[in-house]
């Protein structure tokens, strides 16, 4: 069977920007997983930074 690294990272903090590069969110975490109260932002596009232990991730939050 084919080993597959499913490990989870301990998020460390959360950051979301608005499409100007303005930090219109900042959660620091230190667990491996977190909720994002979405009613708090208006329909828009926005990035958001997830700090883990080993990593960035960053990727576009879209809200509808």
């Amino acid at each position: 069977f084919p080993s597959h690294d499913k490990s989870v990272e301990e998020i460390i903090s959360i950051e979301i920007y608005d499409l100007q590069g303005k930090l219109i969110y900042n959660k620091h975490v230190n667990a491996l997983s977190s909720n994002i109260n979405i009613q708090e932002f208006i329909k828009n596009i926005y990035f958001i930074k997830i700090n883990t232990v080993n990593s960035v991730y960053q990727d576009k939050l879209i809200i509808k």
